[in-house]
């Protein structure tokens, strides 16, 4: 063989992997990010996780920080190429850990529990105008939207919120997810599916 084609046929093929590697990486992280932004138009922000990924296993409510919720990101890649090429170029291989969503605004269940007032009807009307429950656009858009993620580990939801076929789709995508369901205070409920005795 020719050594000048060998040459050719070996940068074509360094060109190529470099190529497909790239779009391998660029192409999912950017419908991940996508859905990350429409998550945060509707109220549910991600924020860096800088907890220890056992957290999550033993204790799957972490609050929230959003009016429906919030999303943890964790760094992605090997701690010491991180250091290396800092955070910025390393943004392509952060992952979602977490998604936390609440049909209802975490204020108005912390004003509902206290209650003082005695014409109480007004009062909590007053207070859902301020806090209105999650946007019908946005429930018919987290499954389409969980599973453009590129991997998730726990989803903790408010009951009611998706129903079985649709945790089923999500379990299908991630099927090492853990997702527990939360009653209407944001306690954790049980883990889906339930067990059956």
């Amino acid at each position: 063989m020719n050594p000048k084609r060998a040459i050719r046929i070996l940068l074509a093929v360094i060109v190529l992997l470099v190529v497909g590697g790239g779009a391998a990486i660029y192409f999912p992280y950017t419908r991940e990010k996508a859905a990350l932004e429409e998550f945060e138009r509707f109220g549910v922000p991600a924020a860096n996780s800088s907890y220890d990924r056992s957290v999550w296993t033993d204790s799957p409510y972490p609050g929230s920080d959003g009016p429906y919720g919030e999303i943890h990101v964790e760094p992605g890649g090997p701690f010491w190429l991180r250091d290396r090429l800092s955070d910025r170029w390393m943004r392509p291989f952060k992952r979602v850990s977490l998604v936390f969503l609440n049909e209802e605004s975490p204020d108005v269940r912390a004003v509902f529990s206290f209650a003082p007032c005695p014409d109480l009807d007004d009062w909590i009307a007053d207070v859902r105008r301020q806090f209105p429950p999650m946007p019908d656009e946005l429930k018919a858009r987290i499954v389409p939207l969980l599973l453009q993620m590129r991997s998730l580990d726990s989803l903790t939801i408010s009951q009611g919120l998706l129903d079985d076929q649709e945790l089923l789709e999500v379990r299908r995508r991630f099927p090492a997810i853990r997702i527990w369901i939360a009653d209407r205070e944001g306690s954790i409920d049980y883990e889906w599916p339930p067990a059956t005795d």
